[in-house]
């Protein structure tokens, strides 16, 4: 049992960091729109957000593994989603 305790324990704390992220990359969003009166779409947003996630796990946030950041990673719903809105050409999301 002790296990599976920890199993989800380490799922939470992806969920969570994960959460912080996503509403880390809104909010520069938001602030991006409100202040630069620029804006993306949501596929583009969506891709920003892939994007630093993989910062985030180069820095350090390891929880972040690829089964959290791509969950329907062999051709399921996300990411037919994610090829119907592909980049065509990178963005700076600085």
């Amino acid at each position: 049992m002790p296990k599976l305790q920890n199993h989800f324990k380490k799922e939470k704390i992806a969920f969570d960091t994960l959460v912080l992220l996503v509403c880390w990359m809104i909010w520069k969003e938001r602030n991006m729109r409100v202040f630069q009166n620029q804006s993306r779409t949501a596929g583009f947003l969506f891709a920003a957000i892939k994007d630093e996630a993989a910062i985030w796990k180069e820095a350090g946030f390891s929880i972040l593994t690829r089964s959290v950041l791509y969950p329907y990673s062999q051709g399921g719903q996300l990411q037919q989603a994610e090829e119907n809105n592909a980049i065509k050409e990178p963005i700076d999301v600085n």
